[in-house]
């Protein structure tokens, strides 16, 4: 499956969601995340929205409110959602996401949108008001052609309990199908009139630009989400030790006192890595049908733990084959978490 995005998009004007377009479509597919993230005191450890929230900012997708905080619990504005919505299909289409400056800050995106059918003219009142769930649905599944997003789920239609089948819901069972989207309850409850927070933003963004992020799911009316929560401790271990490997590669290549900084981050992010490692293998320990899984999560425990000893004797006198093989069990510890996805 392409990976179409990493670094394409800063979003943090008016401390909010804004982008700023750095690479474009054909040169993301092998970019690795290199960026480091923001500590954000607001962000709960192991809170189901902690994986999207610090993979959007290790890309470079969004910023927080401030340097400390990421505005956990806010609303999104409308003009933003338009206006992410207008820079996602102008570097999808090789655009370049270069936008003119304009009075209000937004025009240009919503003259743009219109333009490309995101949206019709007329069809928003006020847009500083709160985007609803599923206003941001209808613009991220029209921002994009649908090649962006392949079925990856079996949902079927009137499944999902509060989302009716007229028109504007068709974007919602997209955005499930492809696993961009997945339910607040464990029947699948959308809340389609509910405004949507910056946080449940930043973890939708992130599996789109990145189709790797995206999950796994079925839903059947009656019986709710399968294997949801072990896929979720799968994917935060997966996306911290990603966020570890490269604050590795940025430690690795800076000679100056600076390299301290994304090593502290390695060394914060190992225990983000085993202990949903932990959680994971504790909850298919007894599952026959999931022994490759088991095997997978195992791998990747026993790879942790032997980062856990290196890491901490890494500094700047350590040489340069002493940086690569640090470097290198975090990607062995990625292909073991992603194959224990994969295998779920």
């Amino acid at each position: 499956m392409k990976r179409f995005f990493t670094s394409v998009l800063c979003l943090a004007l008016l401390a909010s969601f804004l982008a700023v377009p750095v690479l474009a479509v054909n040169d993301i597919e092998n970019s690795e995340i290199t960026n480091g993230f923001g500590q954000f005191s607001d962000v709960a450890s192991g809170a189901w929205y902690e994986s999207g929230v610090y993979v959007a900012s290790a890309y470079g997708l969004v910023k927080g409110v401030s340097d400390d905080s990421f505005g956990i619990g806010t609303n999104m504005k409308l003009s933003e959602a338009v206006t992410l919505a207008a820079r996602l299909h102008s570097i999808y289409n090789s655009s370049g996401g270069s936008f003119s400056d304009t009075e209000p800050w937004y025009q240009a995106y919503v003259d743009y949108a219109v333009e490309n059918g995101i949206i019709s003219a007329r069809q928003f009142e006020n847009y500083e008001s709160m985007v609803t769930r599923l206003q941001f649905a209808e613009l991220m599944a029209a921002a994009l052609q649908d090649e962006a997003f392949p079925e990856i789920n079996s949902i079927e239609t009137g499944v999902i309990p509060d989302v009716s089948l007229d028109a504007p819901y068709t974007s919602v069972y997209k955005l499930y199908r492809a696993g961009v989207i997945i339910g607040k309850t464990e029947d699948g409850h959308f809340y389609p009139s509910d405004p949507l927070l910056r946080e449940e933003a930043a973890v939708i963004v992130a599996r789109i630009v990145d189709p790797g992020l995206r999950e796994s799911f079925y839903l059947q009316a009656g019986l709710g989400f399968g294997d949801f929560e072990v896929s979720g401790k799968i994917h935060l271990a997966y996306m911290s030790s990603r966020n570890a490997t490269g604050n590795c590669k940025m430690a690795k290549n800076d000679p100056s006192p600076n390299y301290g900084r994304p090593l502290y981050t390695v060394n914060v992010m190992l225990p983000r890595i085993s202990e949903p490692i932990m959680e994971a293998i504790d909850y298919v320990k007894n599952r026959t049908d999931l022994k490759k899984v088991s095997e997978h999560l195992e791998a990747a425990r026993l790879i942790i733990e032997e980062l856990s000893r290196i890491v901490p004797t890494l500094g700047a006198n350590s040489s340069s084959d002493e940086w690569d093989a640090a470097i290198k069990l975090f990607e062995d510890c990625n292909d073991a978490l992603s194959n224990a996805k994969n295998a779920l």
